[in-house]
């Protein structure tokens, strides 16, 4: 049984694997994101990534259980509908824009 599993597991031991993709902690490139996930296919890596569900069941793909860390809002994904949490998103990224362009 222990030599099928190392068979089966074996494809993903032959190469590193980025968490949340190959991304930069400074939001140039955010984590599990189409852009962190391009970058580390461009680089050779696999890719970890996290899936949660929204309250209209929709699969996103976010690590955390809530916004807080990421984005500074006390919310859980699955208390959001996937509107919602596009309206999060949005928000953020304008927020961060603004911020970007006062420097």
């Amino acid at each position: 049984m222990q030599k099928i599993i190392s068979l089966k597991l074996a494809p993903f031991l032959q190469r590193p694997f980025a968490h949340r993709g190959l991304h930069q902690n400074n939001n140039i490139v955010p984590e599990n994101t189409l852009a962190a996930s391009r970058r580390a296919l461009e680089n050779g890596y696999g890719i970890e990534l996290d899936i949660q569900r929204t309250k209209d069941n929709v699969i996103v793909v976010f690590h955390d259980d809530d916004l807080k860390r990421l984005m500074g809002i006390n919310r859980r994904v699955s208390d959001l509908n996937y509107c919602e949490l596009k309206d999060y998103r949005t928000h953020t990224k304008a927020r961060r824009a603004t911020n970007a362009s006062q420097r």
